[in-house]
């Protein structure tokens, strides 16, 4: 097969690599209700929104027969419930475990845990339309206020590493080295000082509204150990969670979103970029604007020398982390936790790979 490309494409092999890549028959008649089949090991046979997929094994899988003939894929919000049915047998297998319930399948007679270093980090976008979140000492002054370290030591159990930058240290472009941080601390006084400076105080207080996901238990405990911090400085949080958040997020109804995405699911830095520092990024929910910034994506698009891509990453990471219209808080590990029946298990560290035809499990 030879691929053309209108210009030269830098991230070619990143892009036709990402599992969101698909290839299909575009001469077959498309299910209106399921969609196309592609070219997984499995097809779905039945779909509920935010509630199950039903699938049964591609016999004509390219890379081999499916070990399993049917495979369901339940969501269940509520955590204890999640980890109560893989210990009565109800599932086998939790995919992306919180940290938290670890400990609950510690008995390596019974249980595996796989884990794989991934892309995904939890951060603090700032609606920059926002009248008080305008002034970048506000948004620095919330961005002291997180407990880095805290969360990822109590909330993810370790399984965490605090993030003052953007990108984790494990890509070639991510970490803190050679960056200047304004923010590199745990600092509720520093914070307190420039939220009074900018005429705030606990008895007349700013008041914000942070919206995040209702099942998110991470992002949940992360705000409620933020929000009493941000009292005792001046800053009144009110917390709003919603099952989808598209909606609030592309309206602008929120001070403060806590979100949480794969930086780069590819290993490529303009996944993230283009998504959300480009000013007409997709996911540009709070506004950011820095015609500096743009143009770094802009050098990305041309660019090919690793190196030199490296090297604009980091000058991007710098300008970015000096505006602060986002607060990166932590980079996780990806969990998942299994029944020893299961086998043929590979993490993946870009999330996806998880159902595949290797997969199996003893009767």
């Amino acid at each position: 097969m030879t691929i053309h490309t209108p210009e030269a494409n830098p991230t070619i092999l990143n892009d036709l690599c990402d599992p969101m890549f698909g290839v299909y028959d575009a001469e077959s008649e498309i299910d209106p209700e399921l969609g196309a089949s592609c070219t997984g090991p499995y097809v779905a046979t039945a779909f509920t929104a935010m509630t199950e997929v039903k699938m049964d094994k591609n016999s004509n899988y390219w890379g081999g027969e499916p070990a399993i003939d049917h495979i369901e894929l339940k969501i269940m919000d509520d955590v204890d419930a999640l980890n109560m049915a893989l210990q009565n047998g109800e599932i086998d297998m939790i995919a992306q475990l919180p940290a938290a319930s670890a400990s609950l399948f510690s008995d390596t007679d019974t249980y595996t845990i796989g884990a794989a270093t991934s892309t995904r980090s939890q951060f603090l976008q700032f609606n920059l339309e926002s009248e008080a979140l305008k002034d970048v000492n506000i948004r620095k002054a919330i961005s002291m206020c997180i407990d880095r370290e805290g969360y990822a030591d109590v909330v993810f159990a370790g399984y965490a590493k605090p993030s003052y930058g953007i990108y984790p240290d494990t890509l070639s472009y991510g970490g803190t080295d050679g960056i200047n941080l304004s923010v590199d601390k745990y600092d509720t006084e520093a914070a307190k000082a420039l939220v009074e400076a900018a005429g705030y105080t606990p008895e007349k207080p700013l008041e914000l509204k942070l919206v995040t996901y209702s099942y998110n238990t991470g992002l949940l405990q992360m705000t409620d150990m933020l929000q009493p911090e941000l009292e005792a400085i001046g800053i009144k949080l009110s917390i709003e969670t919603y099952d989808v958040l598209d909606d609030v997020l592309q309206a602008g109804n929120f001070d403060i979103a806590a979100l949480s995405y794969a930086l780069a699911p590819t290993g490529n830095a303009q996944y993230l970029i283009n998504m959300l520092f480009a000013s007409d990024g997709t996911d540009n929910y709070g506004h950011y604007s820095n015609s500096d910034v743009d143009a770094d994506a802009q050098k990305l698009e041309t660019t090919f020398d690793t190196s030199e891509r490296d090297a604009i990453v980091k000058d991007l990471t710098q300008k970015v982390v000096d505006d602060c219209p986002d607060a990166f808080i932590a980079s996780q590990q990806l969990l998942i936790v299994y029944n020893n029946k299961v086998t043929g298990v590979d993490v993946n560290p870009s999330e996806y790979y998880l159902i595949t035809n290797t997969l199996d499990i003893a009767e």
